[in-house]
């Protein structure tokens, strides 16, 4: 895999392989969620929570991975928690579990309904 697939003219901004295949994972992973949030009846509150699902999964595995490394290593926290690699999935995991579930108990949308998608 290609660290870095292309860099944005005039940004310098460099675009990497892996999120783009994240950002395709995302979009495929809420397609099918949202296939069966329709198929199980649940309200559109339920697709909202795949976006808040995702980004705390996403900030989920970067806190984790700075915490991490900030413990073991002793660099920097905010370095660490701004740097453009490291993030884990245990991480991710969590940080998506505890979202999930905060934002299921404020719409009223069942757990294990939502889970279940």
């Amino acid at each position: 895999m290609y660290p870095t697939l292309f860099t944005i003219p005039g940004l310098g901004l460099e675009i990497s392989s892996f999120g783009v295949m994240l950002a395709i994972a995302f979009l495929v992973g809420s397609w099918i969620a949202n296939l069966q949030i329709q198929e199980k009846g649940l309200d559109a509150d339920a697709s909202t929570l795949l976006i808040y699902v995702m980004l705390g999964g996403i900030v989920g595995s970067k806190l984790y991975f700075a915490i991490d490394i900030w413990f073991r290593e002793g660099r920097p926290f905010m370095e660490l928690l701004l740097s453009r690699g490291g993030i884990t999935w245990y991480g991710g995991l969590v940080g998506a579990i505890v979202v999930g579930a905060i934002g299921c108990r404020i719409h009223g949308v069942s757990i294990k309904a939502f889970a279940d998608c």
